[in-house]
């Protein structure tokens, strides 16, 4: 005769921290008027945009989902096709619109520009319409992939700094260019996400570039692993 002794039941729950893969591009929502912009999953291709086009590409992350210190890596890439244009290919926000649109706002931002023929790189703080930058770049070459790391540390003066690296190599060990800006009036939490914002102003000058392998190196969900009821029975 067999007797039941105990019913044991074992429901296991582990919180596995994951690094979230590169941002999905096909997720974001995409403005662009005059067709001027091509989205896949990693990359955003900009072709002969106007300058002054009112184009953006942008996620909403939910009020506040960018605070205290971060680091993010993307790629950029300005064709030669560019003639004096100007562009954001990293910009936090907590607006929609263009760099226009915003002038008056807070945020931070990455700008590229054609000067020459050359590439020229910006990092920017905008403080309540009050700006603040570090550039531009002075060694860079056109028709070329770029890797930069965004960073910013909320430990590093008053209100954080922020900080742009620009890289040969696509594993960061080949240092071109530094940026550095020392942010102001107070800690600021951000809510939107451009990988491309156009200036929306200055008609008759144009853009040709990408932007890819955004990675915000933000913790996935966690993954639950979870170890079934087991009933146990003895004779």
């Amino acid at each position: 005769m067999k007797y039941l002794i105990s019913l044991i039941l074992i429901c296991l729950l582990f919180a596995l921290p994951v690094l979230a893969a590169l941002e999905d591009f096909t997720g974001y929502t995409e403005v662009d008027p005059n067709n001027k912009i091509t989205i896949t999953s990693t990359k955003v291709d900009i072709a002969n945009i106007d300058v002054s086009d009112v184009a953006y590409v942008y996620s909403d992350k939910t009020a506040g989902h960018f605070d205290g210190d971060f680091e993010f890596l993307f790629e950029q890439y300005q064709d030669s096709a560019t003639t004096n244009g100007l562009a954001g290919f990293f910009v936090l926000a907590n607006s929609v619109g263009t760099r226009f649109q915003q002038l008056a706002e807070s945020h931070l931002s990455v700008w590229f520009y054609d000067e020459a023929g050359d590439l020229r790189v910006l990092l920017y703080e905008v403080d309540s319409g009050t700006p603040y930058n570090d550039g531009p770049t002075t060694a860079d070459s056109i028709d070329t992939l770029y890797y930069y790391t965004f960073e910013r540390d909320e430990a590093v003066g008053t209100f954080g700094t922020i900080y742009l690296r620009q890289y040969t190599d696509s594993g960061r060990t080949d240092l071109l260019n530094t940026l550095t800006v020392t942010l102001h009036t107070s800690k600021k939490d951000f809510q939107y996400i451009y990988p491309f914002q156009n200036d929306g102003q200055w008609p008759g000058n144009f853009y040709t570039a990408f932007v890819q392998n955004l990675d915000l190196q933000e913790a996935a969900p966690p993954v639950e692993d979870v170890i079934t009821p087991s009933l146990i029975i003895f004779d």
